[in-house]
């Protein structure tokens, strides 16, 4: 690994990240939300908002091990609305972009279920 490729050490990792603030309405839901980009707000969107479907405490690591209540998840996403919107200027604008909640879900969900299976595999 040439030292291009090589990540920044902790200390200045923090500082290289370019950063940015969204403001994000999904329905009667509006967050702040710092991240690197619009994607990635609405991931980080996602994750707050279906945070309570996660299953918390110790996990057996096994073949059946699950992160994340399904049920729960399906019911908080009912109450979001179809569209995420983006934007970097304020509340009600989406100039920096609008996401299907939906395809937004599905997403943070693969995540979620390829973190379960670099789990199982280690049982």
């Amino acid at each position: 690994m040439t030292d291009s490729q090589r990540l920044p050490d902790s200390q200045s990792r923090s500082t290289d990240l370019p950063t940015r603030k969204f403001y994000i309405c999904c329905g009667p839901i509006t967050w702040i939300v710092l991240a690197a980009d619009a994607e990635t707000a609405a991931l980080r969107f996602i994750q707050n908002a279906l945070k309570d479907s996660l299953i918390s405490g110790p996990k057996p690591v096994d073949k059946e091990l699950r992160l994340i209540n399904v049920e729960t998840m399906n019911r908080l996403a009912e109450k979001l609305d179809e569209k995420i919107l983006i934007s970097e200027l304020g509340f009600s604008r989406s100039e920096a972009g609008k996401f299907a909640t939906s395809a937004v879900v599905k997403c943070w969900r693969n995540q979620i279920a390829a973190l379960e299976r670099m789990i199982r595999s280690k049982a």
